[in-house]
């Protein structure tokens, strides 16, 4: 859809990353509280911006944090009790449209489960890709992983074709929540990753059985957490974020978790916040361990047992 300026009463929001016209008199973009653009491969559309009309002065929300504010607010007005009030009731609008959203997009995920199809069709050089990045037959049938020969992405409003492996992504009790597409010939400079349209990218249980508890290991992406779980798995609880950059309500659920072993990417402890910013989250029950390349990569590429892993998890400290 063609990008459209913001009208006046905007113009201070309209340095956000990932600004574009949805239609309507609404924008979206990444938001100015919880993130969500910038480095990202795909565009980060969940915070909205709302021209005046139907009775209402512009406004902005965003739908992973609920931030919610008048376009005015930031011009330091006395506050307007009826402001205030009309603000809240709003916001609790949105949510529980946002709420609904959700769930239907979720139950048309699980009643629709292409990735049982994708699993069951995959042949021996389907299978390969995935043994060449750590992961067994046996895990790829435990974790029901798949490949699918021809599905549409897009890098910003830009659409392509590839082939991907597939991931999907369960809560306790097996129920799906998200499916990951590892893209297998992504353009120049596009990321090789994307999730589901239109759903948060959740946390990553290798359990799905169960709650996260007890002694964990963190890390970047699912597939790094299926490695880490076919070598260390016998010792530890292993979960994975969707990035070096996760929301709170991610690290929440490792609120039975104790200690928390964070393996990042090297990156993420060389920009200097990424790690530290989980650390202040997980508080006295983080544990840094600070390794020498990606988790997945020391197993598979570089020789590393899982007793070599073992060891950084045993020397990890409480300082990222």
């Amino acid at each position: 859809m063609q990008d459209r300026l913001l009208p006046s009463e905007l113009q201070h929001f309209s340095n956000l990353p990932d600004l574009h016209y949805r239609g309507g008199n609404e924008w979206s973009s990444a938001c100015p509280r919880c993130g969500g653009g910038g480095n990202r491969h795909d565009a980060s559309d969940r915070f909205r911006l709302f021209a005046g009309g139907n009775g209402y002065n512009a406004r902005v929300w965003c739908r992973r944090c609920s931030h919610f504010e008048w376009a005015d607010a930031h011009e330091n007005k006395p506050p307007d009790p009826v402001k205030i009030k009309e603000a809240e009731l709003l916001r609790c609008e949105m949510a529980q449209r946002e709420t609904q959203r959700l769930q239907t997009k979720i139950e048309d995920l699980r009643r629709e489960a292409f990735w049982e199809g994708w699993h069951a069709a995959m042949n021996d050089q389907h299978r390969a890709l995935w043994r060449a990045e750590g992961i067994s037959d046996g895990l790829q049938d435990f974790f029901r992983l798949g490949y699918v020969d021809n599905r549409k992405f897009y890098n910003g409003d830009q659409p392509f074709n590839s082939a991907a492996m597939t991931i999907p992504i369960f809560d306790v009790g097996w129920q799906a929540v998200n499916v990951q597409y590892r893209i297998i010939q992504p353009p120049r400079n596009v990321g090789k990753y994307r999730f589901t349209a239109g759903l948060p990218a959740p946390l990553y249980l290798t359990d799905p059985d169960n709650e996260p508890s007890g002694p964990t290991v963190l890390v970047e992406g699912a597939k790094k957490a299926i490695v880490l779980y076919a070598n260390v798995g016998h010792k530890f609880t292993v979960v994975a974020v969707p990035s070096k950059m996760p929301g709170q309500q991610l690290i929440d659920r490792l609120m039975n978790c104790d200690p928390v072993y964070v393996a990042l990417d090297p990156d993420a402890y060389s920009d200097g916040q990424s790690a530290k910013r989980i650390g202040q989250m997980l508080g006295c029950r983080a544990r840094f361990a600070r390794l020498p390349a990606k988790p997945d990569d020391l197993l598979t590429k570089y020789g590393f047992t899982a007793e070599a892993m073992m060891t950084y998890f045993n020397q990890a400290t409480r300082v990222a």
